[in-house]
C-alpha cells in the first residue's frame, strides 16, 4: 500500500510499531489525507505483515462508526478476545460527529475495556470532541499533502494537469482520486470552452457547449468545476488588472487575452455570484443552468 505525505506522522506510528501502540489514538485532519491508510499500514506492520489488515478482511481489526446501534454494539464486543493478533483494534469514525452523551458512553468503554483493545478514533474537526476524549487519547495531527507531492503521485497525467488537480482537491488525496475517476479530466476543457464562447460572445458555439455540459453525468464532484470557473475568472482579472502573478491555466492565456476587455463587473460581484450557483447546486438545480446564471450574470 503507497501512503504519500505526513511523513512525521509515518516516523511516529513506525515508533509504536516498535515500542508499543498507545490504548486510545486520534488520527484528526482534513478528509482524505489517507488517515485510515496510515492507520492500516502501522497495523498491518505490527502483525507482521499481514495484508488481511489492507484488504479490510483480518478478524482483529473492527470498523465502527458513529450510529447509535453501532457504539452500542460496541459495549459487548470490547469483550471479545483477540482471535489471532496480540490486540483487537477497534476505527471508529466520525467521533466530531457523535452526540456528546455518545462520546462520554465510548470514553467510559475506553476506561473499562480489557488490556488487549486498542482504539484508533478518526476526526476531521478536533474541536468538536469533548475534551475529556480528548485528555484519553494520543493526537495524531495529520496535514493536507502537498501540492509537489500530489504531482509527483499523480506522474502518470501531463505537469500542468496534476498541478491543476492538485490545486483543485486541496490536499486531499482522496478528492483528487475522486475527481479523476468521475471524470473530471474529461469535463473541465468543455466548461473552459464554455467561458471562451460566451465572453467572445459566439452565443451559436456557447450554446452548443452547454448543451455537451448539459448531458454530461452529474457525480459528487461536478461541483468542482465552478472552482475551474473561479480560477479562470481569477485569471481574467489577473491580465484585466495588469497584476503580476502567475496564471493558474496559462495555457488559456491566448483566449483570456481575448476576452479581457468584456469583464465588467467587480470581483466581489463575481464570487458573489460564484457562490449562489453553487448554493443551487446543493438544491439540484443541474451544473449547466448555474454556469449560465454565473455567466449571464458576471458579463
Amino acid at each position: 500500500m503507497h501512503v504519500i505525505g505526513n511523513k512525521q506522522v509515518k516516523q511516529i506510528l513506525d515508533r509504536f510499531v516498535k515500542e508499543g501502540v498507545p490504548p486510545v489514538l486520534l488520527f484528526e485532519g482534513p478528509s482524505g489525507v489517507g488517515k485510515r491508510l496510515f492507520a492500516k499500514q502501522m497495523i498491518c506492520d505490527l502483525f507482521q505483515g499481514d495484508e488481511r489488515v489492507n484488504k479490510d478482511t483480518h478478524p482483529d481489526v473492527v470498523y465502527v462508526d458513529h450510529q447509535v446501534d453501532k457504539m452500542r454494539q460496541l459495549l459487548y464486543d470490547v469483550e471479545t478476545y483477540p482471535f489471532e493478533a496480540p490486540y483487537r483494534f477497534y476505527f471508529i469514525d466520525g467521533i466530531d460527529e457523535m452526540l456528546p452523551v455518545h462520546m462520554n458512553a465510548l470514553l467510559k468503554t475506553f476506561e473499562e475495556a480489557p488490556l488487549f483493545n486498542r482504539f484508533i478514533l478518526f476526526a476531521t474537526h478536533i474541536d468538536r470532541v469533548l475534551p475529556t476524549i480528548l485528555s484519553r487519547a494520543v493526537p495524531i495531527h495529520f496535514a493536507s499533502i502537498s501540492n509537489e507531492e500530489m504531482q509527483s503521485y499523480f506522474s502518470d497525467l501531463s505537469p500542468e494537469v496534476s498541478a491543476k488537480i492538485a490545486a483543485l482537491s486541496g490536499g486531499s488525496i482522496g478528492k483528487a482520486k475522486a475527481l479523476i475517476s468521475e471524470g473530471f479530466l474529461e469535463y473541465y476543457p468543455i466548461v473552459l470552452e464554455a467561458l471562451k464562447y460566451h465572453f467572445m460572445q459566439d452565443y451559436i458555439q456557447f450554446y452548443k457547449t452547454l448543451d455537451e455540459i448539459n448531458n454530461m453525468k452529474e457525480t459528487t464532484t461536478t461541483k468542482e468545476l465552478f472552482n475551474v470557473v473561479y480560477y479562470w475568472l481569477l485569471d481574467l482579472y489577473a491580465l484585466e488588472q495588469e497584476l503580476n502573478r502567475p496564471l493558474f491555466f496559462p495555457e488559456e492565456k491566448e483566449n483570456l487575452i481575448r476576452c479581457k476587455h468584456l469583464l465588467q463587473k467587480p470581483l466581489p460581484h463575481m464570487l458573489s455570484t460564484l457562490q449562489k450557483a453553487k448554493e443551487g447546486m446543493l438544491r439540484h438545480i443541474r451544473f449547466s443552468k448555474c454556469l449560465e446564471y454565473v455567466l449571464i450574470n458576471i458579463s
